[in-house]
């Protein structure tokens, strides 16, 4: 019997490289933590931030001296308007 299923594919452009790259040694971090209150304005930073997010795409490659990645929370999420089977898929 043959498995027909197609194999999924990830864009590695949709994947923030602090996902797949090590962190260097020594490393330096810093965190910023925001609050979303309306989604209109964190919709808004998010269109401003995210071209500035560091892709996966050829992660291995130390082409920037620093990178940028975004996380949020549950919370964040709703706030946004992630859709609630989303949100649902959360432990």
């Amino acid at each position: 019997m043959q498995d027909n299923q197609a194999v999924p594919t990830l864009d590695m452009s949709d994947i923030q490289a602090t996902i797949l790259r090590p962190r260097p040694s020594p490393y330096k971090g810093e965190y910023v933590v925001l609050r979303i209150d309306e989604a209109a304005q964190g919709l808004e930073m998010l269109r401003r931030i995210i071209p500035f997010v560091t892709p996966a795409e050829e992660w291995w490659v130390p082409s920037v001296p620093a990178w940028l990645g975004i996380a949020f929370t549950y919370q964040g999420l709703r706030v946004l308007g992630l859709p609630q089977e989303s949100l649902d898929s959360f432990s």
